[in-house]
């Protein structure tokens, strides 16, 4: 079952109320709304690695890829198809189209990390089809706004980046809090990231490697949900069950044209 708001009410997919502190299984939908309101811009302390793009690509992105509809009950119109590209693999490719600016802040996203770290190929998962609707395995994933990310690791495992692996002992936490950082630098903007779902045990490390490098608390309770309740309604990144092994990204729609 996904969740859904309306307003500041919790909904599943099918438009019924969600019972008290959430719904825990299936794949997730939230509210710009809750998240947004509680957080703050997160301070200047934090590193800033920059991304220049041209006019043209500009120009591009602002009209191919429009969301229709809810990710948990939409479609895609126009769709930008996510390309190959120097640092991640597309596991499946009839799967990796999404709205214009999904595609353009997943490539600065990765784009950052690599200008930052001498990192392995990503592991880019289901975005939506090439029409959006429902996509097999998947509640959400419908039109063009969620993307699934895997791991950044000090040495690659066997498997990856066919297929996504459980955080394990290799985690590159650096890496990968780097990446979170730079989808994160785009949560002010009406097309940025609306909300990361990560298990909260893989928070957990996070939390503690962002600490002891210095990040301020006021920053980490603005990005991460942990360490409060994993049903807190607070943070970009929250808990869903089931993404021990993965970044779940979702944007917001951007202006409907």
């Amino acid at each position: 079952m996904c969740i859904g708001v309306v307003g500041d009410v919790i909904r599943n997919a099918d438009g019924h109320r969600a019972p008290p502190g959430g719904v825990h299984d299936g794949d997730v939908d939230r509210s710009v709304a809750a998240g947004q309101r509680s957080r703050s811009r997160v301070s200047a302390s934090m590193t800033r690695a920059t991304t220049s793009r041209s006019t043209s690509l500009r120009f591009f992105y602002a009209r191919a890829g429009q969301a229709i509809g809810e990710p948990w009950d939409g479609r895609l119109a126009n769709a930008a198809r996510l390309p190959r590209g120097e640092g991640y693999r597309i596991r499946r490719p009839q799967r990796a189209y999404g709205a214009g600016h999904v595609v353009e802040h997943l490539q600065g996203a990765i784009a950052s990390v690599r200008a930052l770290y001498d990192v392995h190929t990503l592991a880019i998962g289901d975005l939506s089809a090439s029409e959006g609707g429902r996509l097999g395995g998947h509640h959400s994933h419908q039109s063009g706004l969620d993307v699934d990310v895997g791991f950044y690791f000090h040495r690659m495992p066997a498997g990856y980046p066919d297929t996504f692996v459980a955080a394990n002992a290799d985690l590159d936490l650096a890496a990968t809090w780097a990446l979170i950082l730079a989808f994160e630098r785009t949560s002010h903007l009406d097309t940025g990231v609306q909300m990361i779902f990560l298990d909260t045990a893989i928070q957990a490390r996070l939390y503690a490697y962002a600490t002891k490098r210095g990040t301020p608390e006021a920053d980490l309770a603005a990005i991460l949900q942990y360490p409060r309740d994993a049903d807190a309604q607070v943070g970009l990144v929250r808990h869903w069950p089931r993404h021990a092994d993965h970044l779940h990204v979702r944007f917001k729609p951007g202006t409907q044209d």
